[in-house]
């Protein structure tokens, strides 16, 4: 059997027990894991926070079609220069207005960069729920980022997966599980 990182892994050594030298053997085994951003690996789960206004948003949308566009670099950290498509969910602020905004991104690139960008760069369908509460928003979430075929997602904001108390411990470890989960289940990197 192949784990979701192409490495065979046998029936038997899923089901036991491992010693180190076996589990150090399967992890030797394992391509090496590819940085996608400054300390962000790809394939993995990740937030972005900081206080309110601070431009989380603008700054995940320029790291997001940096990557889409295959730059080689994103604040003096290297990129892999190959674009990637991108999923960015904004269930905070109305499709329009960041629309408005990530026109005057697109016009600061390249002809061959906004080529990319139209292809790369992708957003929820426009009638999908600003709130991802009960367990068919989160299938809905989970079929819109399988159907685009999107290596990396950016969901903004964490605010609107709260179905309770977001400082309640076990109201953001349901949310954190939920959003690990379809990290590596779909096998892409989520912001």
């Amino acid at each position: 059997m192949r784990n979701n990182l192409g490495v065979i892994i046998s029936y038997e050594s899923m089901k036991k027990v491992l010693n180190f030298k076996e589990i150090t053997a399967l992890y030797r085994e394992m391509p090496p894991t590819k940085m996608l951003w400054s300390g962000v690996k790809e394939k993995s789960f990740g937030l972005v926070f900081g206080p309110s206004k601070s431009g989380k948003t603008i700054f995940c949308e320029n790291l997001g079609m940096s990557l889409a566009v295959g730059k080689k670099d994103f604040f003096d950290y290297p990129l892999d220069g190959i674009p990637k498509k991108v999923l960015f969910i904004g269930l905070e602020e109305h499709w329009a207005a960041r629309v408005e905004r990530n026109i005057k991104q697109f016009e600061t690139l390249s002809v061959e960069e906004q080529a990319l960008l139209e292809a790369n760069y992708l957003y929820q369908p426009i009638d999908s729920s600003k709130l991802i509460i009960k367990d068919e928003d989160w299938e809905n979430l989970e079929n819109t980022i399988k159907k685009s075929g999107s290596e990396v997602v950016f969901i903004d904001s964490i605010t609107r997966l709260n179905h309770g108390k977001l400082e309640d411990s076990s109201t953001a470890e349901k949310i954190m599980v939920k959003l690990r989960n379809i990290a590596h289940d779909l096998n892409i990197t989520l912001f």
